[in-house]
């Protein structure tokens, strides 16, 4: 048995790069998908996760135990929404906003560059409209199957992954 202090980060403890790549969860509810999620992230080189409007306990043993340990790799911040685009705003980031509405546009079909930062919304109700008031790209996958989505962490995934192939 060993007793530790959780670590606390704050939007300054960001890695940020001269090309950096920063993760915006908003009001996630499943501590499996955010283990996922932050397993994909470490390995994809993201600079940090920002938590948004969440209640969800970011060292659950769920959490931890589907990170596979990137818990611990990568800083992850819980915030609001106004502190989040202040960061945002601050570091001269690129927000993409995973919505689906008419502006939308397929996240293939755009050109990721300069520090990127990418919202995504709950499991059930995907990405607020409060997100809407910032000035972001609208992006989404297209789906060709029956299924009208996918899980949030294979979203993270999919998007993540050509973010990543595009900038380096």
């Amino acid at each position: 048995i060993a007793v530790a202090n959780k670590k606390k980060y704050t939007l300054n403890s960001i890695f940020l790069k001269k090309s950096s790549i920063v993760l915006i969860i908003e009001n996630i509810e499943k501590p499996g998908n955010l283990g996922a999620i932050l397993r994909t992230a470490d390995g994809m080189g993201v600079s940090g996760i920002i938590i948004v409007d969440s209640k969800i306990n970011i060292y659950n043993s769920n959490v931890i135990r589907s990170s596979v340990g990137s818990i611990f790799n990568l800083p992850v911040i819980k915030t609001n929404q106004k502190e989040a685009i202040k960061f945002l705003i601050k570091n001269k980031f690129n927000l993409y906003n995973t919505i689906l509405s008419e502006n939308s546009k397929n996240y293939l079909n755009i050109r990721y560059s300069g520090n990127i930062a990418i919202a995504f919304g709950s499991e059930s109700t995907g990405l607020s409209d409060k997100w809407k008031s910032y000035k972001a790209k609208e992006i989404c996958i297209k789906m060709v199957g029956k299924n009208d989505s996918f899980n949030l962490s294979v979203s993270v995934g999919i998007i993540l992954s050509e973010v990543v192939r595009q900038t380096n």
